[in-house]
């Protein structure tokens, strides 16, 4: 499966060690079953608390790790496909900034069954990477 991701999210600073970041995120998930094109749309809630591993003359490294919550929007698959509506799940990532620039690599799954076929359960999971400016850094 490939998708997207996009997202706006808040952060706060709590001390010169801790970091949290919360937001609002849209996950676009899909593959193929045969010449079936899969596709889930979900819209999250994700929240994470970060911890600064190094700093260094040009940046910083942290470890982040949280948990979210979200509601499919859309949904289309194979017959047999019976999608959940609601996803829930952990995500773990590595993250690099250095002024407003941040780069991240990271993990996620899902909890919760967000899909069964044929009798098995389904879970989301996910490996990502992503690029981001931060505004008022």
């Amino acid at each position: 499966r490939t998708g997207f991701y996009i997202s706006a999210t808040a952060g706060y600073i709590i001390s010169k060690r801790w970091e949290c970041e919360f937001g609002l995120s849209f996950r676009s998930i899909g593959g193929k079953d045969g010449d079936t094109p899969l596709r889930n749309n979900y819209l999250t809630i994700p929240a994470e608390i970060q911890v600064v591993a190094l700093r260094t003359s040009i940046g910083k490294v942290m470890l982040g790790g949280g948990v979210y919550g979200g509601y499919m929007l859309q949904s289309n698959g194979a017959s047999g496909f019976k999608p959940n509506d609601w996803d829930a799940g952990v995500r773990a990532r590595l993250i690099f900034e250095a002024g407003t620039f941040r780069m991240t690599a990271g993990y996620s799954r899902s909890i919760v069954p967000t899909a069964s076929y044929n009798g098995q359960s389904l879970y989301n999971q996910c490996l990502s990477v992503g690029v981001a400016i931060c505004y008022g850094r």
